[in-house]
C-alpha cells in the first residue's frame, strides 16, 4: 500500500509542477503581450505628437515608456527669449480616467486634457531637474484640431489594449492610402 502512495505522490507532485511551470509560462506571455501593447501605443503617441509654436512659446514634446505601463511625457517650453523650461510628467496608463480625456482651446493653444481616475494627484512632475507635487491631470499640446482628436482616442483607448492595437493598425491603414 505504501508503494501505490508514494507513486500517488509522485503523479502529484509532477502534476503540480507541470501546472506551475505552464502558469509561469503565461504570466511571462501575458507581461511580454502587454509590454508590446505599451510600446504600440507609446510609438503612435510619438508619431502623432509634433513641435508646436504658438505666439508666445515653442512646445517639444515626446513620449516614452520607461517600464510596463508607465508613460513619461516630456515637455520643453522656448519663449520668445529663448528661456527653456522643461517639464517631464510620469503615469500609470491604468490610472487615466478615458471618460475625461478630451480635447480642449485656450487662445491660440489646442491640447488634450488627461485626469487621473477619481481626480486623484497620481502624476509625477519634475521641472528642470526639480521634483515637483504630484498633479491630477496634464494637458498634451497638439499641432491643430484632427491631431488633437487623434491623440484623444489614442489615450482613451489606453486603458484597453486591445482596441490599442486595432486602432494603431486601422491609422497605419489610412496612412498608406
Amino acid at each position: 500500500m505504501s508503494l501505490n502512495s508514494n507513486k500517488k505522490t509522485k503523479k502529484s507532485k509532477l502534476l503540480l509542477t507541470l501546472c506551475a511551470m505552464l502558469l509561469f509560462g503565461f504570466i511571462l506571455n501575458v507581461g511580454r503581450a502587454q509590454q508590446m501593447q505599451i510600446d504600440s501605443l507609446t510609438n503612435a503617441l510619438n508619431e502623432s505628437i509634433k513641435t508646436v509654436q504658438t505666439s508666445k512659446y515653442i512646445y517639444e514634446q515626446k513620449i516614452e515608456s520607461p517600464q510596463s505601463c508607465i508613460l513619461k511625457y516630456s515637455v520643453t517650453n522656448i519663449d520668445n527669449k529663448g528661456k527653456t523650461t522643461n517639464n517631464v510628467y510620469e503615469l500609470n496608463i491604468a490610472d487615466i480616467d478615458p471618460n475625461i480625456v478630451r480635447q480642449q482651446t485656450s487662445g491660440d493653444m489646442i491640447y488634450v486634457q488627461i485626469v487621473m481616475d477619481k481626480n486623484q494627484k497620481m502624476i509625477k512632475v519634475s521641472k528642470n531637474g526639480k521634483l515637483q507635487p504630484y498633479i491630477s491631470s496634464i494637458k498634451i499640446i497638439a499641432e491643430d484640431i484632427n491631431n488633437a482628436r487623434h491623440l484623444r482616442d489614442l489615450i482613451k483607448k489606453a486603458n484597453n489594449p486591445k482596441s490599442i492595437f486595432e486602432y494603431v493598425a486601422d491609422t497605419e491603414k489610412l496612412k498608406s492610402r
